[in-house]
């Protein structure tokens, strides 16, 4: 394999003429640069360039390598134009995997709120219940929630999940609310998988960390339908605060027991770099981190 930086140099010598031109140029010293030149020549076998006191020349062999050399020199110009628009530009695809139960909750409404602030991108969204592996399956990024496995993937931490209890005007007027956590116990509520190996819910607030014992009549494996069996009025719910802020919006749902939050758990974007992310990967996670702050109760 030839060095391509010092087929680079050659070309940037033959162009200026002489050593000094081409050191000007490059910004190199004139024995790095001649250095350099007699590597290549040795590794190629032959002589490239006829050189004097006076004169510098490519050789013809010389010459018709120059030729070639000035054509990768504009590939590579090229090259650096498309790095530089894909890098610098909102523009082009971004790929996103999240969770199934958390992108269909939440994060399709901020995928669509930024597909709206700039339509010059596209957005293609995976929603899977597995793991992603952003290098053979070719995503720019991958959303999830908990902590991460330890990995050669960069993480980045948008914010924190946190749930509290919810119930419908319904449900409040059936059964009325609670009126502290040793009450859930009386009341119908609605539990998910999760929930129902932990056998408890977990909150935490001014007065300290407490458990909650629940047996609940209706058992699901989705949150989301947990939430809609709450908006229904089948019970209580212990639910992600940004999964219902619309909800208590239109009045179908109420916060019930306001000062409780269950333990937060943190929203973590993995993708393969830190320092080297499109501008688009990078408005996108700071988009998302936003709208995740505005979404969590004040």
């Amino acid at each position: 394999m030839l060095d391509l930086n010092a087929l680079m140099m050659f070309n940037e010598v033959v162009g200026a003429g002489s050593l000094a031109g081409a050191c000007e140029r490059l910004r190199v010293p004139r024995s790095t640069l001649s250095r350099r030149l007699q590597q290549l020549e040795k590794e190629m076998g032959v002589l490239l360039l006829k050189k004097s006191t006076r004169k510098l020349a490519p050789t013809d062999l010389g010459l018709a390598i120059r030729e070639h050399c000035a054509r990768i020199a504009t590939e590579a110009a090229a090259i650096g134009q498309l790095t530089a628009r894909t890098t610098g530009q909102l523009q082009g695809t971004l790929r996103v995997a999240i969770p199934i139960e958390f992108g269909t909750g939440w994060l399709g409404k901020a995928i669509s709120d930024f597909a709206v602030q700039y339509p010059e991108m596209a957005v293609e969204v995976d929603v899977s219940g597995r793991v992603v592996d952003l290098i053979d399956e070719s995503r720019d990024i991958a959303i999830t929630y908990g902590h991460p496995k330890p990995s050669s993937l960069t993480q980045r931490r948008l914010g924190a999940l946190t749930s509290g209890i919810y119930a419908s005007p319904l449900y409040a007027r059936r059964r009325g609310l609670p009126q502290s956590l040793d009450q859930i116990g009386q009341h119908d509520c609605v539990v998910t998988e999760i929930q129902l190996r932990e056998g408890v819910w977990s909150f935490s607030g001014a007065r300290g960390r407490r458990n909650v014992r629940v047996q609940g009549r209706l058992r699901v494996n989705s949150i989301r339908l947990a939430r809609e069996l709450v908006v229904s009025g089948a019970g209580l719910g212990l639910l992600p605060h940004m999964m219902c802020a619309g909800h208590v919006d239109s009045g179908a749902l109420v916060r019930v027991l306001p000062s409780w939050n269950s333990p937060s758990l943190p929203i973590v974007a993995l993708t393969l770099s830190r320092t080297r992310l499109p501008k688009r990967t990078r408005v996108f996670l700071d988009f998302v981190a936003e709208q995740l702050a505005a979404s969590q109760p004040s």
